[in-house]
Order: C-alpha cells, then sequence, then structure tokens
C-alpha cells in the first residue's frame, strides 16, 4: 500500500536532486553485417531525488521501521539514492542512409538507498527489485555510417 504525501514535500528541494549519473557501455557482437547490427550493453544510472508520494509499508514486509503512523504503515525516510543497473541485447537497422532503429531489450537490479541522515543509529538494507528495460528509438546520423 502507498499512501501519497502532499506535492510540496514530494518536490525537488536542491539543485542537486536534478542531477542524474548516467553511464553506457555497448559493443557490437557481429561486425559483418550491413543493415541490422546486434549488440551487447551494460548501463548503470544513479540519482538522489524525492519520490512524488510516501513509499511506505505494511509491517508484515522484512523492512526495518523507520516511523509508523496510526494506521500502521511504516514510512521510509525521504529523499532516496536510486541506482538501476541493467545488463541486456540489442540491435540497430538501417531506415534509411541517414535514420536507423535502435531497440534494447534487458534486465537488471533497481537499488533503493534511504537517506539515513535524519537518524543515523537506524540502518537498513538497500530495498531491491529486479527491473528489465524495453527500449525503442529512431536515430539519426550526421555524417556518414561509421
Amino acid at each position: 500500500m502507498t499512501k501519497t504525501n502532499s506535492f510540496a514535500s514530494g518536490c525537488m528541494n536542491n539543485a542537486f536532486q536534478h542531477l542524474n549519473f548516467n553511464f553506457s557501455y555497448q559493443r557490437f557482437i557481429l561486425k559483418n553485417t550491413k543493415s541490422i547490427r546486434p549488440f551487447a550493453f551494460y548501463d548503470v544510472q544513479a540519482k538522489h531525488a524525492h519520490t512524488r508520494g510516501t513509499v511506505s509499508f505494511t509491517p508484515s514486509t522484512e523492512q526495518n521501521p523507520t516511523a509508523m503512523d496510526g494506521d500502521g504503515y511504516v514510512y521510509s525516510p525521504d529523499p532516496f539514492t536510486w541506482v538501476e543497473q541493467t545488463i541486456g541485447l540489442g540491435f540497430t537497422a538501417d531506415l534509411t542512409e541517414r535514420f536507423y532503429l535502435k531497440q534494447r531489450f534487458g534486465i537488471g537490479i533497481n537499488l533503493m538507498f534511504a537517506d539515513q541522515t535524519a537518524n543515523s543509529s537506524n540502518r537498513t538494507a538497500p530495498t531491491w527489485e529486479f527491473g528489465s528495460l524495453l527500449s525503442f528509438g529512431v536515430g539519426m546520423r550526421f555524417s556518414g555510417k561509421s
């Protein structure tokens, strides 16, 4: 169950929370193909920001409680540090000489670390889940094929 918080508390509070770290590595697998080029990729993204609402867990979960309201919900402190890692396969396919289609399919792990500055004695393990990626895009080359 999730209870939503007021809009003001779910917004970005400082300029640091608008930044996002993203690293991506892509390696083509078969280089002798003409129009379809398969590749393997790895992506990692990290961000420190508030959620749009308060994340809550029922007391039956294995999360360590940080605060409990009168309804019996356990709330994790906001903001969070998010880390998403994805590995997968994809391909590019030429549509024309300048335009191409790019598709990526992957799986990964999403980690969510709660901000522990409010109560440093309450250390909890990160919340995690399996994630998936399905990405479709059209790209344009500004110069000849490389």
